[in-house]
């Protein structure tokens, strides 16, 4: 059976607090768990990136549920496919703050957001084809497969290295 994998990004809402990035990831795991989803949430400089894998059709109702949450929006998926081995198996949603320049792979973060925001002014047409020589929207599924696991047990919060950086 083929594995569906989705990488989407959004904003955070301005408020978006300590507590309410906690709350989202121990629904979001608590809920993965039960459907089968896997995948990796990284946050940086106010925007989430969010890798999802599992059938089709419970990433795509998580996905849809994940549309009508308030505490984000300009939610757009950057890529989808269907792959025979899922990257983040037995981890319901792990998570990176991506805004800590001192963690492994701070390079591969900072690379992801600068690709995904690429693709989204390429999307839009405000963006020039030299920009994304070499690139395409499956290349982003590709680096958040290289992105660390985390040690961490799915239920401890976050680090505390996160609260700063959330208003």
């Amino acid at each position: 059976m083929k594995v569906y994998q989705m990488v989407y990004q959004s904003q955070a809402a301005e408020n978006l607090s300590y507590s309410d990035l906690n709350s989202i990831l121990a629904i979001s795991r608590d809920r993965n768990l039960q459907n089968g989803i896997t995948g990796i949430l990284v946050f940086r400089d106010g925007h989430f990136l969010h890798y999802l894998e599992g059938s089709r059709e419970d990433v795509q109702s998580c996905y849809r549920h994940i549309c009508n949450d308030r505490r984000h929006h300009d939610v757009r998926i950057l890529a989808e496919t269907e792959h025979i081995h899922r990257a983040f198996a037995g981890v319901p949603l792990d998570f990176l703050d991506g805004d800590v320049s001192n963690q492994p792979h701070s390079e591969n973060i900072a690379r992801l957001f600068h690709l995904a925001h690429r693709l989204h002014l390429a999307d839009r047409g405000l963006g020039h084809a030299r920009d994304f020589e070499g690139w395409d929207h499956l290349d982003i599924l590709e680096l958040c497969k290289l992105l660390p696991i985390s040690s961490r047990p799915a239920s401890h919060p976050l680090p505390a290295a996160a609260e700063h950086h959330l208003h």
